[in-house]
């Protein structure tokens, strides 16, 4: 029931060490190399995060800002419609 033909295919020491560590230790054995590199994308990514989490607090900031004048907008003339009324027409004429 055994094959007893030659296999034409080469499987080198470092593919018999990766599938050796992975039957032993299952999926989640990774070579070092793998996870030294791993971990300087993890802290590469972290990095960006901190810089988007900055930029975000900024934008969240601007934007606040101009909604506290339009309210106060509103709040002084009394009126809704004079902030963005003509915009509004306009849009309403076009349907």
């Amino acid at each position: 029931m055994f094959c007893t033909q030659p296999h034409d295919f080469e499987y080198s020491e470092q593919e018999l060490l990766e599938d050796y560590a992975l039957f032993v230790h299952g999926r989640n054995a990774e070579p070092e190399g793998v996870q030294a590199s791993t971990n300087a994308r993890v802290e590469e990514l972290e990095v960006e995060v901190a810089k988007l989490r900055e930029q975000l607090g900024k934008a969240k900031t601007i934007n606040d800002t101009m909604w506290q004048g339009v309210v106060h907008k509103l709040m002084e003339s009394g009126d809704p419609s004079s902030v963005d009324g003509e915009q509004h027409r306009r849009k309403r004429g076009r349907a």
